[in-house]
């Protein structure tokens, strides 16, 4: 619709269960690409090692901007590891407050 392709990276916490970040992340992924906007799902990230292989995986992609989308609690380490890769694109950080998030 808009001429521009997104990542959308859904980051999360060890201690919730993998299945939760799923459903949560995809579930606002979903809504955003019914609105017409052409995203790639990246995620969960968790640990380093999910950052280290996102950031691989979107250095072999062409993104036009990247929606940094925090499901639950995380750690800075694991966001920064991504995110200050691509300092060149534009960002959208977008955190969900508690279990109410519409799209």
């Amino acid at each position: 619709m808009f001429g521009v392709k997104g990542a959308f990276i859904s980051f999360g916490f060890f201690a919730y269960p993998n299945e939760f970040i799923k459903e949560k992340s995809k579930s606002i992924f979903e809504g955003t690409i019914k609105k017409g906007i052409d995203l790639k799902y990246f995620g969960p990230v968790i640990e380093i090692e999910d950052s280290k292989r996102v950031v691989e995986e979107l250095k072999n992609g062409s993104f036009d901007f990247i929606i940094a989308h925090v499901t639950t609690w995380t750690m800075s380490p694991v966001v920064l590891t991504v995110l200050k890769e691509f300092k060149h694109v534009p960002i959208l950080v977008w955190g969900m407050g508690g279990n109410i998030c519409f799209i």
